[in-house]
């Protein structure tokens, strides 16, 4: 599975006018905090609440004196509760050691409802009647079978004038889109964060005041990418006019990571190129051009990654115990994989190397199973079902057997590397004579009978895996 470091985009302004001719009043607001279960998840060893207990201390210590402000909470009381939300602080006029005193006892518990507490959050702003702001702060998606999205469509259509923005923090960027509807539909901002520092920007960039400079006495970069549109997963190759200098950097992200934030892929740059590896998620991202000093990007270029395409053609039916070739067909990436799998379990692997087919081996048994090209971080990009047919072992003894005498045993069936032919004493132990032959050698196994006499058992094994016996009796 592959995260990306995230915040947010620009900033999100609160500030609501007044009546004509009235000074600009700012907006109340209501912060909306997630304290389900899963803020105990922890970033650098702090659990996500925690930072985000911290982050939203130091934002609301930020604000202008007389911001009306107040804080709503979900997940914290009880486990398997979708009523669980709690105007924790009403609105009123800043007062940081309130809110102090508000974050304080609450504890992660319980599920996500948010379009619930979005709408609990406007009815305690009166958004009906006045201009009003909702700011969430959530690590997931809706877990009540509520649908935020039209939710929050059918709040701002009822409302005066209200705006929703939503911070995701520590999401997956395939869950950024009920995020953004939620965003869209209540004219409100997305931002995304994945750590501490990105989630104090993102929150500063709420308010307004993550003001990014520009790179000085700099001359815009150019960004050129070959392909324009780079398979996800695949290095593509990025290239810009003018000169770089030491400790510049290349930044691919999504649209939502700020231009003062971290970014989600960093590449130092000391020549004309940089080789980049696109996300594994197809979707628009923008490369920027950086000066080592911090700044506005010199340049920057809307990039879409289009989804990653591979095959993985094994012969339908393949011998047990032998080796098998794979035609296959992806991007190849350092990490990738083809293997062979039962279940969950990988059985064999191959690197996928261009202009040679993958070469694994079936297992000594019977079966189906498959064959699947797998990216460096767990995602699947191609499968194919294999039969594996495995023609028993069957093991044949010619005539007597003397003691501390050389004799044979004869092999058929699919016989592979690592096979072994040995025999097990049933009476002493410690009889000596050769007691193994590596039946890739062919057959007949050629032995060395013990030295005492009596019962033994030959033995047929794949890498310790007991194939097929046959009693021995030694004379």
């Amino acid at each position: 599975m592959y995260r990306l470091c995230l915040a947010a985009s620009a900033a999100l302004m609160l500030a609501a006018a007044g009546p004509a001719g009235a000074a600009t009043a700012p907006a109340p607001t209501m912060l909306v905090l997630d304290a389900s279960n899963s803020m105990w998840g922890q970033i650098g060893g702090v659990s996500k609440f925690d930072i985000a207990r911290k982050s939203l201390a130091s934002f609301v210590g930020a604000l202008p004196a007389g911001q009306p402000i107040g804080l709503t909470a979900y997940g914290h009381r009880r486990k398997d509760d979708c009523l669980d939300v709690e105007t924790v602080l009403p609105v009123g006029v800043l007062d940081k050691s309130r809110l102090d005193a508000a974050l304080k006892p609450l504890a992660p518990r319980g599920k996500t409802p948010l379009a619930r507490a979005i709408a609990q959050a406007a009815e305690t702003l009166d958004y009906k009647k006045q201009p009003a702001t909702v700011v969430v702060l959530t690590d997931g998606l809706e877990t009540c079978s509520a649908n935020p999205c039209a939710e929050v469509e059918q709040l701002v259509a009822q409302g005066r004038q209200l705006t929703v923005h939503i911070i995701g923090f520590d999401m997956r960027a395939t869950e950024r889109e009920q995020l953004r509807c939620i965003a869209q539909a209540g004219h409100g901002r997305l931002a995304l964060a994945g750590n501490a520092q990105e989630l104090a920007l993102a929150l500063a960039n709420v308010h307004g005041t993550a003001a990014v400079p520009e790179a000085a006495g700099r001359k815009s970069a150019a960004l050129h990418a070959a392909p324009a549109a780079p398979r996800a997963g695949a290095q593509f190759e990025v290239t810009w006019d003018g000169a770089a200098m030491d400790g510049d950097s290349v930044t691919l992200s999504l649209p939502e990571v700020p231009l003062g934030g971290g970014a989600g892929f960093s590449y130092l740059k000391k020549t004309g190129k940089a080789v980049v590896t696109a996300p594994e998620t197809p979707g628009a991202y923008e490369l920027r051009y950086l000066d080592k000093k911090g700044g506005k990007p010199l340049g920057t270029l809307a990039l879409t990654v289009e989804p990653a395409e591979a095959f993985v053609t094994p012969p339908p039916t393949v011998p047990g115990n032998k080796p098998f070739l794979v035609k296959w067909g992806g991007p190849a990436n350092r990490g990738d994989m083809i293997y062979l799998v039962e279940g969950k379990k990988q059985l064999a692997y191959a690197n996928p190397t261009k202009g040679s087919d993958a070469k694994l081996r079936a297992p000594a048994r019977s079966g189906e199973f498959e064959v699947v090209y797998q990216t460096q971080n767990g995602k699947v990009l191609a499968t194919q079902r294999v039969t594996v047919a495995m023609e028993p072992i069957v093991l044949r003894l010619a005539g007597l057997v003397a003691k501390g005498k050389p004799f044979t045993v004869a092999f058929t069936g699919s016989v592979g590397d690592g096979d072994v032919v040995s025999y097990t004493p049933v009476v002493d132990p410690h009889a000596s004579g050769r007691t193994y032959y590596n039946a890739i050698a062919g057959s007949p196994a050629k032995l060395v009978a013990p030295t005492v006499a009596g019962k033994y058992e030959i033995q047929y094994k794949n890498d310790g895996v007991l194939l097929a016996t046959l009693p021995l009796i030694v004379q």
